[in-house]
């Protein structure tokens, strides 16, 4: 079985270290494709090109707004060791450079050394509800199934019940092709949630300048209900039109498998 976003991350080699892709418009909202999924083109030209498996860490700098169309990937490997790879990808589209990717790869099945969970995993609280109904104005709805609290659910929809914060959405996501998650695609998945200061009211464009996402884990099936995982996303500081969004990632089986940070400009 196909999935969109393996189709839509697809990239063909032209030489070594460049890659032809399409980027297409079923992740966009208001006719600009998500950051997310920018980056997993990125991240999947950096894949063909690195023997590592993992991006264990991926910073993303968006330089102008993507469009749907072609698009060319070149990747310059910085640096490639026995245990860690770290390497540059660069997506551009009519010679104008869209975003820069810095990652460093490794292998995530073969990571040992000590660890300690100093939290317990978050589940959200029963009553969720599905959030941004059908049919709905940007196509990135339609590639996701969101859960969420019936006030955050409403918040998401564009209809916050109250302005005065928290800046929080926490519940459930999958993709709605049913798609098991992967690596490459954690950062479009820490980014899939609405803006969190659409709980503020502040509901309009708000591009990412820059995204950084962590990868802890291997995403496992788990659940009776394969596929879903558990997000939360939230904002403490808006200053001057600038705001941070921290993200956290689990897996089915409970284990934490990203974080992120992105900044983001509001302009509402």
């Amino acid at each position: 079985m196909s999935h969109a976003f393996v189709e839509d991350t697809a990239v063909e080699p032209r030489g070594e270290d460049r890659f032809a892709a399409t980027v297409t418009d079923r992740w966009s909202i208001g006719g600009r494709p998500n950051g997310g999924y920018l980056m997993g083109i990125a991240l999947t030209a950096l894949g063909r090109r690195l023997r590592h498996p993992d991006p264990l860490t991926s910073t993303g700098h968006f330089l102008s707004p993507a469009e749907p169309g072609p698009a060319e990937v070149s990747v310059n490997v910085v640096k490639e060791g026995r245990s860690l790879a770290t390497a540059q990808a660069v997506l551009s589209q009519d010679r104008r450079e869209r975003l820069v990717v810095l990652a460093t790869y490794g292998d995530l099945a073969g990571t040992v050394g000590p660890t300690r969970i100093m939290e317990p995993t978050p589940l959200p609280a029963p009553g969720l509800v599905s959030s941004l109904g059908r049919p709905h104005p940007f196509p990135i709805a339609e590639r996701f199934v969101l859960e969420l609290p019936p006030e955050q659910a409403l918040a998401a929809d564009g209809r916050p019940a109250r302005t005065d914060g928290p800046a929080e959405f926490f519940g459930r996501i999958r993709f709605s092709d049913d798609m098991p998650a992967v690596t490459a695609a954690l950062p479009l998945l820490v980014d899939a949630f609405p803006p969190a200061v659409f709980c503020l009211g502040m509901v309009g464009w708000t591009p990412t300048l820059e995204l950084t996402v962590h990868t802890r884990a291997r995403p496992e099936p788990g659940w009776p209900e394969p596929g879903w995982m558990v997000l939360r996303t939230k904002s403490r500081y808006l200053k001057n039109g600038l705001v941070e969004e921290d993200g956290e990632l689990w897996d089915g089986t409970g284990q934490l498998v990203a974080q992120s940070r992105q900044l983001a400009r509001i302009l509402v």
